[in-house]
């Protein structure tokens, strides 16, 4: 009598299914993951640029005296912005004490108000304080 071994070589065709299902679902588990990272590298990406943006606005405002020029507006690449300045304070008479040749001023404290539009139509509003002066 003979006997035959069995040597198996290679996979059987339910070992090359599961492995591909293991595979396929895998893959959609990443691809998910990608797109997901993708959505919040676009949303942190755009509020990056909204900072700098605004970072400049106020850049733009703090050469400006407040109590000389009230309110304003301008642009910034797709940005555009209003702004206005309302006293919170009364003028009130300062003396600088490193310099005996400047002449008093009298300051007050103001609230800039900025409201920057997107392209998009979407509209963010600042506040800032800072002082205003006359001599």
């Amino acid at each position: 009598m003979k006997r035959y071994r069995s040597c198996q070589k290679g996979f059987t065709l339910v070992e090359v299914l599961v492995a591909s299902a293991i595979g396929i679902a895998s893959m959609g588990l990443l691809l998910s993951l990608f797109a997901g990272s993708l959505d919040r590298m676009s949303r942190v990406e755009a509020q990056s640029q909204r900072l700098i943006v605004e970072k400049e606005i106020v850049g733009r405002l703090s050469l400006i005296n407040p109590a000389a020029t009230r309110s304003g507006k301008g642009s910034l690449g797709k940005w555009t912005y209003n702004w206005s300045s309302q006293p919170l304070t009364e003028f009130r008479k300062t003396t600088d004490y490193f310099s005996s040749d400047s002449t008093p001023r009298k300051v007050a404290l103001f609230m800039i108000s900025i409201r920057l539009g997107a392209a998009n139509g979407k509209t963010v509003d600042i506040e800032i304080q800072r002082l205003g002066w006359r001599t």
